[in-house]
């Protein structure tokens, strides 16, 4: 049997009759939609599915970064990586709220230009310690974005002027977000927006030449004929107020929680225990400027549309949707109890479906099965996903 694809997968997935009520309500006045029901990765496709009925930015505000990250990695794998991004905190070990971990930023400024120059629907995986901090407003990314392209006429005094009244820092040789270096007709700068830095070859006051290179090697790695360099854009700019990051938002995002009251006392506990170290430091007044509490935070949504998945609640629905899922056995390998389990739902008229990263894999289960006489037939799909699920 021809192997499916998850685009494929997600497809029959969207005939789900369940999903018949979520579109009534995408195309409704209704502020708040209830989904319970749900197991596993059944989740990522039913999103993904509300996300095609409804094409607005979508705000997913899970309960800690793993399972963020499971989220964001099932979403790539249904809705594409150009469509889903990751907004992380921007340090190591939040709690903490010390050391900055500069790939993070790098996430964090990407997800900031997208949403100030894209407007494109995308989806948004994020977290308590992520939106605990304040960014700046959308007007500040604007005024402080660099455009460079090939062949434009600049000097390099006037670039590095620029540079520095961004707040880049002058180093011999660039290996962090936010520094750049000058050496006779070359300039490397590495901004906030991208995950290597740019390397820009200027003859005379015309920029010849723009290339990605490798830190480590100081190898090219690709060409580009513009550029975008952006600063830190959590430390704002001195003009404008740091804002909550629901207020940078478009008004029509739809906001997604598993469980928005522990989200609230996560972002109220982590600002407590900031709050500790700021008085200790006497950095009261900076950490008002910085950080939003929980309720602060549910306030700013308060204005959003939004979806409640699972059995908590905080809002208020008029519309309720129940799925009928339960989670996949946990079968460790062995093929008796696979077998069994999967002879049982087959007989009962379920299609079984095994998602693979390797058609070599799914094609040795399917061997497998023949050899041992099992009168089993599934559909194998390419790629994995997080989680399996029965959907009954």
């Amino acid at each position: 049997m021809e192997n499916l694809t998850l685009a494929d997968f997600q497809n029959f997935f969207a005939s789900h009759p369940q999903l018949k009520k979520c579109s009534e309500w995408t195309n409704s006045l209704e502020r708040n939609l209830k989904i319970s029901g749900l197991s596993g990765s059944s989740l990522s496709l039913t999103a993904t599915s509300l996300f095609k009925l409804k094409l607005v930015t979508q705000v997913f505000v899970w309960n800690d970064a793993d399972e963020a990250a499971y989220l964001y990695n099932d979403l790539k794998q249904t809705v594409g990586d150009e469509n889903v991004l990751f907004f992380p905190s921007s340090f190591k070990k939040a709690i903490r709220l010390s050391q900055l971990d500069s790939s993070n930023e790098i996430l964090r400024t990407e997800v900031l230009n997208r949403l100030t120059n894209n407007t494109a629907p995308s989806f948004i995986v994020t977290y308590p310690e992520a939106v605990l901090q304040r960014v700046i407003p959308t007007s500040s990314v604007k005024s402080q974005t660099i455009k460079l392209n090939k062949g434009e006429k600049i000097s390099i005094d006037f670039l590095t002027e620029l540079l520095q009244n961004l707040h880049f820092q002058r180093v011999d040789f660039v290996y962090e977000p936010g520094q750049y270096s000058v050496r006779g007709g070359i300039v490397d700068i590495f901004s906030y927006s991208y995950e290597l830095p740019y390397r820009c070859d200027f003859f005379g006051d015309e920029v010849e030449s723009i290339r990605v290179f490798d830190i480590e090697t100081q190898l090219s790695q690709s060409y580009k004929e513009s550029i975008e360099i952006l600063p830190d854009m959590h430390k704002g700019d001195g003009k404008h107020t740091l804002v909550a990051f629901p207020e940078f938002l478009p008004k029509d995002v739809l906001f997604h929680f598993t469980d928005a009251i522990y989200v609230k006392d996560r972002i109220n506990q982590l600002y407590d225990e900031a709050l500790i170290k700021a008085n200790a430091n006497s950095q009261t007044a900076n950490l008002l400027g910085t950080h939003i509490t929980g309720d602060e935070f549910l306030q700013f949504v308060e204005s959003f549309r939004k979806v409640e998945w699972g059995s908590k609640n905080q809002y208020k629905s008029s519309t309720l949707v129940n799925f009928s899922t339960s989670p996949q056995p946990i079968f460790h390998k062995n093929f008796d109890l696979i077998a069994d389990n999967f002879k049982k739902y087959q007989s009962e008229g379920y299609q079984l479906f095994i998602c693979s990263d390797s058609v070599k894999q799914t094609d040795r289960i399917a061997a497998i099965f023949a050899d041992r006489g099992d009168d089993i037939h599934f559909q194998p799909i390419n790629n994995t996903l997080h989680e399996g699920f029965i959907d009954h």
